[in-house]
């Protein structure tokens, strides 16, 4: 029984390990594409939207 668990616990560490290394990387491409493209680009530094006066 204490083997089982043994294994089962590693095959549940090697998931994690797997699913951490993936989040990283997808973390690594958002990031990459934020500072290509600055999503705020176009908008004012005071974070509100532009409104054209009437």
């Amino acid at each position: 029984m204490l083997a089982e668990l043994r294994e089962r616990a590693a095959g549940l560490i090697a998931e994690l390990t797997r699913l951490s290394s993936q989040v990283t990387h997808l973390q690594d491409k958002i990031n990459s594409r934020r500072r290509a493209r600055p999503r705020n680009a176009d908008r004012p530094a005071d974070g509100k939207e532009h409104v054209p006066s009437t």
